[in-house]
């Protein structure tokens, strides 16, 4: 797959390298480059909702691509940083006034110039447009064009964005964890009832869980759930589970596209799936398979978190259904539009899904980021190599990450080899909890 598609993008570049250095004229870039494009995104089913000679300033024909705009130029016209200059604000220009007309935030749309040997990229960002980047047109700057596509037609991947459509007040929430915590109230399966009191006897190491201290704060999450006369440990397990098949079929979906190619989703060839083989790809994810395939060793080792599975039903199959229909809504290429941190993501999103009270009812307290960089650079940790470090109670991996952004530019700055690189890393930063959730968070 991953040299089919890379294949692909390679012969539209030197198609369009070809073609452009046959034309002379601005209309006639426009015309052959959107040509090849819609030919190229219709082939690999990525929606752009292509408008032709769409005309509002100054009476200039520009090309729509759903939210991108292209501002084609002559060939060879952006060399010159000033005519860069010029087309990127004529383009600005251009959106400003298609916003106003449609009645969309700025940050919709992102600005590209073109003529067929530059491509340069702009996206308006904290109250100002920003160019991204200018290059030569190449396979590695047609990708970037592509990708820009796909990810604006999808959701942002950002806490915010995931808590719209996974929080507590939506339906698919509210489905997800009254079906699972009837489905747990019911079972009589032994491997699911001893999973369970696993997990609350790891649990109550956690954080001295008592009942008492967590059922008024588990009422509200009861209440929208519909769930009468509720058992907060079995809600709270089943809180995790629905916060856990989230956060994981995440992952795999940001692990496949990374490291494979931006055009295979592995949510869509899940979902393709009926019935048995439906259901047979779900023990196999469960089972590590797809993280293993990807290089990661032991993602979902002893996870408490797939007890779904012993309780498969036609209920089951369609939450599980539900979620990742939405999670696929989604734009994994979170650097292309990028308004928080990565490492921010899933612990805000958990932050969002659980309300503070409930947390520090559990004993959950969250360390800011500067307050990690403080004690970190107060310990001494230069990043070395050969140095370990341990944090014994990691939660969501906060101070994990300033180590391993630490090591890695330590890594960058006496070159060691990528492979060399991974292996330190892996072998002498590492982090402990006892809560299973933080653990699959971090």
């Amino acid at each position: 797959m991953e040299f089919f598609i890379e294949t692909d993008v390679e012969q539209l570049t030197n198609k369009i390298l070809k073609k452009v250095g046959q034309c002379n004229t601005e209309i006639e870039v426009r015309h052959t480059c959107q040509m090849l494009l819609e030919d190229f995104l219709t082939y690999h089913e990525i929606e752009h909702y292509p408008i032709e000679n769409r005309t509002v300033l100054n009476g200039r024909p520009e090309h729509v691509f759903g939210g991108v705009v292209v501002e084609y130029k002559k060939p060879r016209k952006l060399e010159r940083e000033i005519n860069q200059d010029l087309a990127f604000k004529q383009c600005q220009e251009y959106i400003n006034k298609l916003a106003k007309r449609e009645g969309y935030d700025l940050d919709r749309y992102m600005a590209v110039i073109f003529d067929g040997f530059t491509v340069g990229f702009a996206q308006y960002k904290e109250d100002n447009w920003n160019i991204i980047s200018v290059s030569s047109v190449d396979k590695g700057s047609i990708m970037e064009l592509l990708q820009i596509f796909r990810s604006l037609q999808r959701y942002p991947l950002t806490p915010k964005s995931l808590n719209n459509k996974f929080g507590i007040e939506t339906d698919i929430a509210i489905e997800a964890i009254r079906t699972l915590y009837d489905t747990k109230k019911n079972s009589t399966n032994p491997r699911t009832n001893v999973i369970f009191e696993e997990w609350l006897y790891v649990y109550q190491q956690v954080c001295g869980y008592e009942l008492n201290k967590t059922k008024k704060q588990l009422e509200y999450i009861a209440l929208k759930c519909e769930i009468k006369n509720f058992e907060p440990d079995i809600l709270l397990f089943c809180l995790h589970t629905y916060l856990s098949i989230i956060v994981k079929y995440l992952a795999a979906e940001i692990g496949v596209i990374y490291q494979s190619s931006i055009f295979r989703s592995y949510l869509k060839d899940l979902l393709q799936r009926e019935d048995i083989k439906f259901r047979n790809e779900l023990k196999k994810f469960e089972n590590g398979d797809v993280f293993a395939e990807l290089g990661y060793k032991s993602f979902l080792d002893t996870d408490f978190f797939s007890w779904y599975l012993n309780e498969f039903s036609g209920e089951i199959e369609s939450t599980i259904r539900s979620i990742l229909s939405i999670l696929i809504q989604f734009e994994p290429s979170i650097h292309l539009n990028e308004s928080t941190k990565v490492q921010d993501l899933l612990k805000k999103f958990y932050q969002y899904m659980v309300p503070k009270e409930l947390r520090h009812s559990l004993g959950e307290y969250y360390t800011p980021d500067w307050l990690a960089q403080y004690v970190i650079q107060a310990s001494g940790y230069s990043g070395d190599l050969e140095e370990r470090v341990l944090d014994p109670s990691c939660g969501s991996g906060t101070f994990l990450i300033f180590f391993l952004e630490k090591a890695l530019n330590w890594g960058k700055k006496h070159k060691i080899e990528p492979n060399t690189l991974i292996e330190k890393l892996t072998h002498n930063i590492i982090g402990f909890d006892l809560n299973p959730l933080a653990v699959i968070l971090s």
